[in-house]
């Protein structure tokens, strides 16, 4: 078997654009909501900052690390105050859209351009947060193939309560 070495091994970018969960549409069951017309739109900027970013290279071929930071904008109506604001944020964390689904839409939307398929990716660290203005901040690191670790120890260390 032979293993393909990536050229480059870390991507990072930011896509100025209002987070948007991943919704499903099922053709039987009448139109699209304006939810799933939002998400494809957001896929459509992602996919082309992702371009960008990828200055013409080509998709990862191997495994990939994905680190992606979603900042939702703080509305208007959000308090002022420092201490008012911070539990304002806190209880809004735990409300929709989830970080999950707002994954799910967003490695799908890198199909093709950065990666070949999203099952290339072996670990995820994801965040919710809020900010003043939307946006998503994403790293993509590709790790060392098995070749290059030849030699190292890996060990695996449970915790129990």
């Amino acid at each position: 078997m032979q293993i393909r070495t990536e050229a480059r091994t870390e991507l990072n970018f930011c896509v100025e654009w209002d987070p948007c969960p991943w919704t499903l549409y099922v053709k039987n069951k009448g139109e699209p909501s304006a939810g799933f017309w939002r998400m494809k739109a957001w896929q459509e900027v992602i996919a082309r900052t992702a371009a960008v970013a990828m200055k013409g290279k080509k998709p990862f071929t191997g495994p990939i690390h994905l680190k992606v930071a979603f900042y939702l904008a703080v509305p208007p109506r959000a308090p002022k105050g420092a201490a008012a604001r911070a539990r304002w944020i806190y209880k809004q964390q735990c409300k929709k859209p989830d970080t999950t689904n707002l994954l799910k839409g967003f490695e799908d939307a890198l199909k093709g351009c950065v990666w070949e398929d999203d099952s290339q990716v072996i670990h995820t660290e994801a965040s919710k947060e809020f900010g003043e203005r939307a946006y998503t901040l994403v790293t993509v690191k590709a790790p060392h193939p098995p070749d290059a670790m030849v030699g190292q120890t890996h060990t695996a260390r449970l915790s129990g309560g």
